[in-house]
């Protein structure tokens, strides 16, 4: 087959011995389903489509301000797609694949850092994942840990922490980027993130991890939650998810907002929709829950025992 050497737009050019799939003159050589490639281009185009109607939109008081704020939204989402979508598309295959369903039939424990964190023994068994400064927490030995936002966080003990035994995670933040030379060094996974706009519900969320970007905007522990669920184990226990502003584990009070906590929950109840919808076979319970009371099973945990509460 003769070798066609115009540079393509968008398309599949067929070589001798692969096919590439050009996205912006940018080739992809991985063995990426097409139809997943189309999915996620079908997405951006409706959240574009989307956009542009805005410009009729009646509610809006004035045909100039129409077009202010569909010209300033589309140039958000295309900020989007240059900055999140697709180097998603191109980089989460590399990583994700191998864990969709990597725990099935076994049992999972999202580990957050509030105070009831410090009531947790570990589940014998279990696969634990953690955010930022759980790690810290040494009576729970983490399997993964997911970390976004830089500056503070790097550091040796994060470095060393739990070596060829803890797999990290660290998000590709555009504001609070951890450093490149840092995330080589730990021989950390990389990973995208969609903020999770106002008003969003559980239909924003991407259901294809090896494809698409987490979604999220008011904490980490939100994204760690969809990569628990996207390894679809039997049980998933949340723990430490206080979400009541009462501070961290081990007394530490720092940096608490009530204004933050309250889009926390949103989140989680936005969330907790996602699971319900795409993951009914999945049993949730949250451990000594707080501020989540009542959005998943409820059960308390006392030197090691859990018992689910009985409503």
């Amino acid at each position: 087959m003769a070798h066609n050497s115009k540079k393509k737009f968008i398309g599949w050019s067929s070589f001798e011995t692969y096919k590439a799939f050009y996205l912006f003159w940018i080739p992809i050589y991985k063995k990426t389903s097409l139809k997943s490639i189309l999915s996620a281009i079908k997405g951006m185009r409706a959240e574009l489509d989307s956009v542009t109607k805005k410009m009729g939109h009646p509610g809006l008081s004035s045909p100039s301000a129409n077009v202010l704020e569909a010209i300033k939204e589309i140039n958000w989402q295309l900020e989007t797609i240059k900055e999140v979508s697709l180097p998603a598309l191109i980089h989460h295959p590399t990583v994700f694949p191998k864990y969709k369903g990597l725990h099935k039939g076994q049992d999972l424990v999202l580990v957050g850092a509030g105070p009831t964190l410090d009531q947790y023994t570990p589940i014998p068994g279990a696969f634990h994942i953690g955010v930022n400064r759980v790690f810290q927490a040494t009576h729970v030995p983490l399997d993964y840990l997911f970390i976004a936002d830089g500056g503070t966080i790097e550091s040796q003990q994060l470095l060393d922490y739990r070596k060829n035994e803890c797999v990290k995670f660290f998000g590709r933040h555009r504001v609070y980027p951890i450093m490149e030379t840092f995330a080589d060094d730990c021989k950390a996974e990389r990973f995208f993130i969609d903020p999770l706009r106002p008003g969003a519900t559980h239909n924003n969320i991407f259901k294809d991890l090896a494809h698409q970007p987490f979604v999220y905007c008011y904490s980490i522990i939100i994204a760690a939650f969809q990569f628990a669920l996207w390894c679809q184990p039997k049980r998933l226990y949340v723990v430490g998810c206080d979400a009541a502003n009462n501070g961290y584990f081990s007394g530490d009070t720092r940096d608490t907002k009530q204004w933050l906590n309250e889009n926390i929950i949103k989140e989680w109840h936005t969330v907790a929709e996602f699971a319900k919808k795409h993951y009914p076979d999945i049993e949730i319970i949250s451990i000594n829950p707080v501020g989540l009371k009542g959005l998943f099973k409820d059960a308390t945990m006392t030197n090691g025992i859990i018992e689910l509460s009985s409503k």
